[in-house]
């Protein structure tokens, strides 16, 4: 278990403003079950690199740990359904995964119902709501290939921005 975290450990030590390593680092952890170090590695590295979801790669085994730390994520909000770090990192993999409408929702319940302070939170909800905004229809519908980033804001997803009179979440 020890080596399995040391690389992504070690990559995050060296570039800490550099958030694709935390991300890195954050799955590892996951795989491993250490969720509380998952978290955190997350959280750091939208504290520094909100941008940096927008970089993390289209990999059959990235895609599979997001989903695994997804699934942890929701079976533990069964139990408690307002856990901040759970509904943070919910809406994170969520995102990831070009769940936009739902890592939106997510990352709101964590902030208003979970009490999540956090900056990371903040900008997570910050960059979930820009992805939907600037969400492009598909280009061509013959398009085939995948994207080369897990990039969900490039992503054919609904504009949402919180009505004129309601005041933002």
């Amino acid at each position: 278990d020890y080596v399995k975290i040391e690389s992504p450990a070690r990559t995050a030590d060296k570039s800490p403003s550099d958030g694709v390593p935390q991300i890195g680092l954050a799955l590892a952890s996951s795989e491993l079950n250490r969720y509380e170090d998952a978290v955190n590695a997350m959280r750091r590295a939208l504290r520094e690199d909100p941008e940096s979801l927008n970089k993390v790669p289209n990999d059959l085994k990235v895609v599979q740990a997001i989903n695994a730390m997804l699934d942890h994520y929701k079976a533990q909000l069964r139990q408690t359904p307002f856990d901040a770090n759970a509904l943070f990192m919910s809406a994170a993999m969520q995102y990831l995964l070009g769940q936009d409408v739902l890592a939106y929702v997510t990352i709101g319940d964590a902030i208003d119902r979970g009490g999540d302070k956090d900056e990371s939170a903040g900008q997570l909800k910050r960059l979930i709501r820009d992805a939907l905004n600037n969400s492009a229809p598909p280009t061509s519908a013959g398009s085939t290939s995948a994207p080369s980033t897990l990039n969900p804001g490039s992503l054919n997803t609904p504009v949402l921005t919180p009505p004129a009179s309601a005041p933002e979440r």
